[in-house]
């Protein structure tokens, strides 16, 4: 359990230095914590709504497909994703880690809304 914590707060101190050195000090770590709490949240309630909306009938047109950064979010973390991963056909493969999505080119801009 110890051990966990400690791998846990070693990756959210090198997120917090990758953001830092891309952005500037602008945010503490706590801060950063946050959005990224906030940025999951919004994420599932968007795939719920899309998942939702995808399963009914009744015609009208098809709900809009969802956004990059809950793709993303989605591929960092199937596990909050997973009751409705099961229906849609994604594979434990299609997932990507933390360490792997801050070595992408787009890292932390494709999770910022006003990147759009």
């Amino acid at each position: 359990m110890m051990e966990r914590l400690l791998a846990k707060n070693t990756a959210w101190e090198k997120i917090h230095k990758s953001f830092s050195a891309k952005y500037g000090n602008s945010r503490s770590l706590k801060e950063l914590a946050g959005q990224w709490k906030r940025v999951r949240i919004a994420a599932k309630k968007e795939a719920t709504h899309f998942y939702r909306e995808s399963g009914s009938t009744g015609g009208g047109p098809p709900p809009p497909p969802l956004s990059n950064a809950t793709l993303i979010v989605q591929q960092m973390c199937p596990q909050d994703f997973m009751s409705m991963l099961n229906d849609s056909g994604m594979k434990s493969e299609d997932t990507v880690s933390a360490e792997t999505f801050l070595d992408q080119s787009q890292g932390f801009d494709e999770l910022d809304p006003r990147s759009k």
